[in-house]
C-alpha cells in the first residue's frame, strides 16, 4: 500500500463530503490493511463490525435478531461522534437469517457520517461482488452513490 493510495482515500472523503450518501468502497482484497492503517494515521474510528454486531446481538434472541439489526448497526455508527467511520470485517451483515440488504444499511447511514469501507470481495467495473457464485451469502450490488478506490 502506497501513500498514493491513502491520499486516494483522503481525497474521496473531501469529494462525498457535500453528497447525501458519503460512502467509499476501498477494495482491499490483496493487502487487507489499507482502510485500517488509514484509520490509524488520521486518528478515524476503526471498526470490525463483524465483532461488534456480534457483541451487540448476543443478548437479542436468534429469532429477533433481524428486527433489531438495523437500530443495533445504526447504534454503533452513532457511538462515534466522528464525521468520518472505517469500517471493516463486516460479513456477518451478509447472514441470510439476518434478512437484510447490507448495502442498504451501509447506505442509510452514510447521510450523516462518512463511511470508508474496505471491501474484501471483487469489483468489476461498478459491481461489488460479495462471495462467489453458488454461495448462500452470493450478493452482487452496483454502485450508485459512492467512490470505489482499486
Amino acid at each position: 500500500m502506497s501513500i498514493q493510495f491513502l491520499e486516494q482515500i483522503n481525497n474521496a472523503i473531501s469529494d462525498v463530503s457535500n453528497r447525501y450518501y458519503k460512502q467509499i468502497f476501498v477494495y482491499d482484497y490483496s493487502d487487507g490493511k489499507s482502510v485500517k492503517k488509514f484509520a490509524e494515521t488520521h486518528s478515524l474510528p476503526y471498526i470490525n463490525v463483524n465483532i461488534e454486531i456480534s457483541k451487540l446481538l448476543q443478548d437479542i434472541p436468534v429469532n429477533r435478531r433481524s428486527f433489531q439489526i438495523t437500530e443495533v448497526f445504526q447504534q454503533l455508527i452513532d457511538k462515534y461522534h466522528d464525521d468520518v467511520i472505517c469500517l471493516d470485517y463486516y460479513e456477518l451483515l451478509f447472514d441470510n437469517s439476518l434478512e437484510i440488504d447490507p448495502m442498504i444499511l451501509i447506505k442509510n447511514n452514510s447521510r450523516y457520517k462518512t463511511l470508508t469501507i474496505s471491501w474484501r470481495g471483487k469489483i468489476i467495473g461498478d459491481t461489488l461482488i460479495h462471495a462467489e457464485p453458488g454461495h448462500p451469502e452470493y450478493k452482487k450490488f452496483i454502485v450508485q452513490d459512492a467512490i470505489i478506490i482499486k
